[in-house]
């Protein structure tokens, strides 16, 4: 029994052993290899810190699309917006609410010269007709003067124009005429014919001697419609000089003109050249002619 005993310790002691040879035989995990000679040592807390403010990091160049696409929405947004500058409407509209408001008018700087001062003369005219209008013992005729007052200076304003031109048998006044229908003339025959015409927006200036006085130069020459466009007839230049007591209103020409009987078979162009010597303005109107066999 005792044997038997001393037996199996021996066998549990046996195994033991092997179990500890086992282990043993284990591999260890190796550790992290120490930094050798030539690396850099770990720094310091207070050392990272520094480099962290001297070596500021650097962000990545790109970005997402979406991220880009609202960045340059923002930017777009925050833009500031092109100034532009105001319109006639508007100036007009400003310039009048001073006006009902009893405030002094602004310079409009930012419109050009003719602008301002069609604005200024429409203000002023309206000004002018609501003083009259208060005027309760006026008549309508004082009270409606200023009005007539801005239209003629809004008229004079305006650029020089011919309305009108004509090659007639006969004129007798403004607007009373007979004109050739169409305007056609005898090969071989002179015939004589009456320029008509019309001038509208002309100046006319008060004279010391209290009437008004309007200067015009007239030119009518007569071309061939063709390529060579050559003058045929010419008369030269006219200074016209008219002095009435009252203001005209209706202005027009007729001028003496012979269409010759050697002009060959064709078309023809008579234009008349207008200059207001008062305003400095010009103005041309055309109009055409034709020479056949009958």
């Amino acid at each position: 029994m005792a044997q038997t005993l001393l037996s199996i310790l021996m066998m549990i002691l046996s195994m033991c052993a092997g179990c500890h040879a086992a282990a043993a035989a284990a591999p260890t995990p190796a550790p992290f290899p120490a930094p050798s000679a030539a690396s850099s040592p770990a720094p310091s807390a207070k050392t990272q810190a520094a480099a962290d403010v001297s070596e500021p990091r650097q962000t990545p160049t790109t970005r997402p699309v979406e991220e880009r696409a609202k960045l340059a929405s923002l930017e777009q947004t925050a833009a500031p917006a092109p100034t532009t500058r105001p319109s006639f409407a508007s100036e007009f509209d400003r310039e009048l609410r001073r006006l009902l408001d009893n405030q002094p008018a602004e310079s409009m700087q930012e419109l050009p010269a003719d602008e301002r001062s069609l604005i200024a003369s429409v203000i002023d005219g309206l000004a002018a007709f609501r003083r009259a209008a208060s005027d309760e013992g006026s008549l309508l005729a004082s009270k409606s003067a200023p009005l007539a007052d801005l239209s003629q200076r809004i008229r004079d304003t305006q650029p020089l124009q011919i309305p009108k031109l004509a090659a007639c048998r006969t004129v007798t006044q403004y607007g009373v005429y007979d004109p050739f229908e169409p305007a056609r003339f005898t090969a071989g025959t002179d015939t004589p014919i009456i320029v008509y015409c019309e001038i509208d927006n002309f100046l006319s200036r008060a004279t010391s001697d209290s009437r008004w006085e309007t200067k015009l130069s007239y030119e009518a020459v007569l071309y061939a419609d063709n390529e060579a466009g050559v003058s045929v007839v010419s008369k030269k230049p006219t200074t016209i000089a008219d002095k009435c007591r009252n203001r005209r209103r209706d202005f027009f020409l007729a001028d003496r003109m012979t269409i010759p009987g050697t002009l060959p078979v064709g078309k023809y162009i008579l234009k008349v050249t207008i200059i207001d010597q008062l305003a400095n303005h010009v103005a041309e109107k055309s109009i055409p002619l034709m020479v056949s066999v009958n």
